[in-house]
């Protein structure tokens, strides 16, 4: 089921795929780099991510971290945004959980976690701390689990 945001801002439609290398295809292990596209309404890539996966013994359940994410001149526009609604849809639907991040956010992680409570697709575990002198990773401490 798609997500409408609730904001007065509409957020531009995109979709994800997964970008499956050789290694990926046979990871047989409990934690696995997954790497995907972002694509535009007009299904022209305008960005990727990488989520880290923790897998439970059994492999039933797993906790996914997002490494990295990158839109590529498209900043400001709601990508970045749309593309993490996309992501707390496709791990529902693998039964992992979207957790922030085991270390710190940088300062668009945050603002971006933070519409995603805004929203009410996440919510704030811990509020940790902030330091205003620092613009990417180490920005916050802040920890974040989607809902």
């Amino acid at each position: 089921m798609e997500r409408v945001p609730t904001s007065e801002r509409i957020l531009p439609t995109v979709s994800i795929e997964q970008n499956l290398s050789p290694k990926q295809k046979i990871a047989k292990g409990r934690m696995a780099d997954e790497d995907f596209s972002i694509k535009n309404e007009n299904g022209e890539k305008i960005g990727n991510f990488t989520l880290l996966i923790k897998w439970s013994p059994n492999k039933e359940a797993g906790v996914a971290y997002l490494n990295t994410i990158n839109v590529n001149g498209a900043r400001g526009r709601g990508y970045g945004r749309a593309a993490y609604v996309k992501i707390i849809d496709y791990l529902k639907q693998k039964n992992i959980t979207f957790k922030s991040t085991e270390s710190k956010l940088s300062r668009r992680s945050k603002k971006a976690w933070d519409y995603l409570v805004q929203e009410g697709l996440a919510r704030l575990v811990d509020e940790g701390k902030v330091d205003e002198s620092v613009e990417d990773e180490g920005y916050s401490t802040a920890q974040y689990e989607a809902i």
